[in-house]
């Protein structure tokens, strides 16, 4: 009898620590590359934020639609506030991803203005968060692929 329960719960923790391995696999640190070819798609876009100083100060946000083609080009349209006047912008730009999924880009604007960004990739992708990191500009944003 004492014999039975040895075996018994030595197959018991054989079987705790193989439940304990498979349960455990899906943790792993497992290392995700990314490329430009991450972010390929339209993507849902929002931001806010404000320019503390040069020309036209004051509380800016946005929503539209930016397309990325994976090779590293962009294009978008969007319905903007400025201190509460309501407008409609288009504008291209180009974006590089690391293989850390952490990535850069330069915008133009219909107005003409040039801006740069930082982001960071979640999500394999479905997913991006930013900043802006032009001089006097406090403007985060927030981008979700359309599935």
């Amino acid at each position: 009898m004492e014999k039975i329960k040895r075996v018994a719960i030595c197959g018991l923790l054989v079987f705790a620590v193989f439940l304990w391995l498979l349960l455990s696999a899906g943790e792993t640190n497992a290392q995700v590359f990314c490329s430009d070819m991450t972010l390929k798609g339209v993507f849902g876009i929002t931001w806010t934020g404000e320019r503390i100083d040069g020309g036209n100060p004051g509380l800016r946000c946005g929503v539209g639609l930016i397309t990325m083609d994976g090779y590293g080009n962009l294009s978008g349209s969007a319905t903007k506030s400025v201190n509460g006047v309501i407008s409609q912008t288009t504008g291209t730009g180009t974006y590089t991803v690391n293989s850390d999924c952490t990535g850069s880009a330069i915008t133009t604007d219909s107005d003409g203005e040039i801006r740069t960004h930082q982001f960071v990739i979640v999500e394999f992708g479905i997913e991006f968060f930013g900043i802006q990191t032009d001089a006097g500009r406090v403007i985060t944003f927030d981008a979700k692929r359309r599935l």
